[in-house]
């Protein structure tokens, strides 16, 4: 299970590929800035960028061979859909933030926390750099900060009790259009992911049937 957990990792480890030209929305300028206040992340420790082709293909591989990842709905697709991003990384502690957006929607915020390699102070940074971030992306007053704190350490308590279900583990709510998922290995990391719901189909839309013979058009 250990390693099925550090593989989540994967995506915002490889998105070290091009810079893109475009400019991250407001919203992603309100997730970075929430988290630069915690003072783990400095301004320069952020960078734009995207998977290159190559990337792309080695996460395709490893997705394709973890099911569970099925079990957190959306994520797979959003992360092979290669949105731009903006990524935070801590050199000493290796703690990454990354949030991938689509015009000016975020579409996933990621948090890799590495609490074994910090210090006391860096251990307690990440963590907050971890809340600061997901209340910015969906809001204040909507009690995912105390939910995350406390979930994430039932995740620990969960991780290597016999006969728990994984899915036990994967601790997830949703919270407006995201549903906000974490889990850990302790004692050594604690791993995030907010992922924007697919949309549903408008039930109110009427339904086309298409002529004999033919397919219906999409």
């Amino acid at each position: 299970m250990k390693n099925l957990f550090y593989f989540i990792a994967l995506g915002a480890a490889l998105v070290v590929g091009d810079i893109t030209a475009a400019q991250p929305p407001l919203a992603v300028g309100r997730v970075v800035d929430a988290a630069t206040k915690c003072g783990l992340l400095a301004a320069t420790d952020y960078s734009d960028k995207t998977l290159t082709p190559a990337e792309l293909a080695s996460l395709k591989k490893e997705i394709a061979k973890q099911d569970w990842i099925a079990e957190i709905p959306n994520l797979g697709p959003t992360l092979l859909a290669n949105y731009p991003a903006v990524i935070g990384i801590h050199k000493h502690s290796g703690f990454r933030l990354a949030v991938h957006y689509l015009g000016d929607d975020i579409m996933l915020l990621g948090c890799s926390v590495p609490v074994v390699n910090g210090d006391q102070k860096e251990q307690t940074a990440m963590i907050e750099t971890m809340l600061a971030s997901t209340e910015a992306l969906v809001g204040r007053g909507t009690e995912v900060r105390t939910w995350l704190d406390t979930e994430w350490k039932k995740s620990w308590d969960l991780c290597y009790q016999e006969g728990v279900d994984r899915r036990e583990v994967i601790r997830k709510k949703r919270f407006g259009a995201f549903l906000v998922t974490v889990w850990g290995v302790p004692p050594d990391i604690i791993f995030l992911n907010c992922v924007r719901a697919a949309k549903s189909p408008d039930p109110t839309a009427p339904s086309v049937t298409a002529p004999a013979g033919q397919e219906p058009h999409h």
